[in-house]
């Protein structure tokens, strides 16, 4: 019998089979990347959906009393009791019952942990104050706060401070929650905000607070991006839908000279 001899592949033949490959490669990761990103936008709109429902059911049970951002004097300060900091995540998480529902997948970190624990679960406050920081990805609406500045009453003010649903002018263009930099709400004084940058290399925010620092310590007041560029974040409404915006796009201002989309007036 002849012995038979087989050729392996030539050096030409690899060659092109490994750019074929390096081709297909630069094709398709960028595709997986967008169908992951979709993914974890898709998640958050959920949880975002959930929160709506939790935050819709609350309003229902307490006499069309909206959800308020924080139920005690200080709210956040180290030196309050863990009751005091008893805030909106709190106030509708029996409706909601899974911590989960406040983290976004796409949450990088910011300031605070990403990680939404029960104020009754926060029993220790040790020196850097990290227990401070467990309010999860999303905060609620309670911008322009400081009333006492106002010459229109209580019409600019976010739907976070007290309000009841009639109040709502336009409750499908009311930002109820949003995602954020770690904090608890969307939140600054009687002052008109502008896009700016809040973190370097974060892109930008709404805000006219400080928002970040640099020894990463928790700081109030931002509507932060995080789904994809350059400033696209997913928004619960005060209906209960929710839907991506680009933060340009919130920068509209009502008849008194505010973010309308922030205020129980609208925009």
């Amino acid at each position: 019998m002849k012995n038979r001899r087989f050729g392996g592949f030539t050096l030409i033949e690899l060659l092109v089979v490994i750019a074929i490959i390096a081709i297909l490669a630069a094709i398709l990761f960028p595709v997986f990347a967008k169908a992951r990103e979709k993914a974890r936008q898709s998640t958050c709109e959920s949880n975002l959906k959930q929160i709506g429902i939790g935050m819709l059911a609350y309003t229902q049970d307490y006499d069309e009393q909206l959800v308020e951002a924080d139920y005690g004097s200080g709210g956040y300060t180290q030196s309050q009791a863990p009751a005091v900091k008893y805030k909106w995540m709190d106030a509708i998480y029996p409706y909601v019952k899974s911590t989960a529902v406040f983290h976004c997948p796409d949450d990088p970190g910011w300031a605070g942990t990403g990680t939404y624990v029960p104020c009754s679960q926060l029993t220790t406050v040790d020196s850097s104050g990290s227990s401070n920081k467990y309010y999860g990805s999303y905060a609620i609406n309670a911008a322009y706060w400081d009333t006492n500045s106002f010459t229109s009453s209580l019409q600019t003010t976010g739907p976070g401070r007290g309000h009841i649903a009639s109040q709502l002018m336009q409750p499908a263009q009311t930002i109820w929650v949003a995602d954020s930099n770690d904090s608890f709400e969307v939140d600054w004084g009687y002052q008109a905000p502008v896009l700016q940058n809040c973190f370097a290399g974060a892109g930008y925010c709404v805000g006219g607070g400080v928002t970040g620092a640099s020894d990463g310590s928790l700081q109030d007041g931002s509507i932060q991006e995080v789904h994809g560029g350059p400033d696209l974040c997913n928004i619960l409404w005060c209906d209960g839908h929710v839907k991506a915006m680009r933060l340009t796009q919130l920068l509209t201002t009502n008849s008194v000279g505010q973010l309308g989309y922030f205020t129980i007036s609208g925009p």
